[in-house]
């Protein structure tokens, strides 16, 4: 359990600071596709114990994240084996929606995430990961753009509740608490 945030906090800004300078790459070889993969995963990894600790505010717990999603058409099973070669064929790319995810959510999609692939834009520029979890698979596979993870590891590692409010629940034999 997470008892002193600051820590953790600084190491999202720092994070969010490595994936801003990742905008201006455009040499990928895999040690860093490998490094951004990593940054990535604990970043979130961070943000979920945070989440489980209570260190961050309810708005940002309850902050709805829009992304794209992929529905998965059944055209292709995804496996171990060829999750980085064949994804592209079994979703429907033709038809994205835009969904909007809790922070959780986005969280659990990455740190159990089955599929992980960066996307370049036409300059060879990272422009974002797509991303599903092994439960979602074979439901959805969503699209997070770079700005978007770069703000939110900013609005994770910045945010300082002042206030806070804890009620104990006899039934969970713990208490439930409000962060402002």
């Amino acid at each position: 359990m997470i008892w002193e945030s600051h820590f953790w906090k600084e190491e999202l800004v720092r994070l969010a600071r490595q994936l801003q300078k990742r905008r201006k790459q455009r040499r990928w070889p895999e040690r860093s596709l490998a490094k951004l993969e990593k940054e990535v995963f604990i970043g979130f990894y961070g943000i979920r114990k945070l989440l489980e600790a209570r260190k961050l505010s309810d708005s940002l717990i309850k902050k709805r994240i829009a992304v794209e999603a992929f529905k998965f058409t059944g055209a292709r099973q995804i496996t171990i084996y060829n999750w980085n070669s064949k994804f592209a064929d079994a979703y429907d790319f033709e038809n994205p929606e835009l969904v909007s995810m809790r922070l959780e959510f986005l969280c659990n999609q990455i740190v159990h995430s089955y599929i992980f692939k960066e996307v370049f834009d036409e300059d060879g520029a990272l422009s974002g990961i797509f991303i599903c979890s092994d439960w979602e698979r074979k439901e959805k596979l969503y699209y997070v753009s770079l700005v978007k993870l770069i703000k939110v590891f900013l609005s994770a590692g910045s945010d300082y509740p002042t206030h806070q409010r804890a009620i104990f629940d006899p039934k969970r034999g713990d208490y439930r608490i409000k962060n402002w």
